[in-house]
């Protein structure tokens, strides 16, 4: 025989899980709201609403620090150029081309070569023999690879020129014929 439950019995149990679920859906609106207002401007009104809810991104560990992305933006635009002098006299110049859009997920292990170039010296002599074998591979005879820094001050976004003048310094020469 089937034990029919009790109508108090249900509407007790109806009442519990209204009560949890309306609790849990202001937790989620708090904590959402505590989000959004993290990233509101720290003036007026919007920068009272963020110090008040600051506590709670703590404690949630849902604070989301930008800095950390770019804490210090870089200010300057710096690239890497190879050029190629040829036995016969001859020059060419060997950039490392990154593209925009979708191109650029492509080129991305491009971008972290020329990083490391311009930041460092452990790879100019793999990397200018790496040109230097490009150079033999189109038919020309190399004479030496000059690893080029060009470099120019990234003025503040809306200036115009958005780069200050550029320089060119050279940073390593590998001679191929001594």
């Amino acid at each position: 025989m089937k034990r029919s439950r009790n109508v108090d019995e249900f509407d007790r149990d109806h009442t519990e899980i209204l009560a949890s679920r309306t609790a849990l859906s202001a937790l989620i609106i708090v904590l959402v709201a505590a989000i959004i207002s993290g990233n509101f401007a720290d003036v007026g009104l919007q920068g009272k609403v963020k110090r008040a809810t600051q506590s709670i991104r703590t404690v949630t560990g849902l604070n989301q620090h930008w800095d950390a992305f770019a804490p210090d933006p870089r200010t300057n635009s710096t690239y890497v150029d190879g050029r190629v002098d040829f036995v016969d006299g001859g020059a060419t110049t060997y950039p490392i081309v990154t593209r925009r859009g979708l191109g650029a997920y492509v080129d991305y292990r491009w971008q972290k070569l020329e990083e490391s170039l311009w930041t460092g010296d452990a790879l100019w002599h793999a990397y200018a023999a790496y040109l230097a074998n490009r150079a033999r591979a189109d038919g020309r005879e190399p004479l030496r690879v000059i690893l080029i820094r060009r470099s120019a001050d990234t003025l503040p976004p809306g200036s115009d020129p958005q780069r200050g003048p550029w320089t060119e310094t050279p940073i390593y020469v590998l001679d191929l014929h001594e």
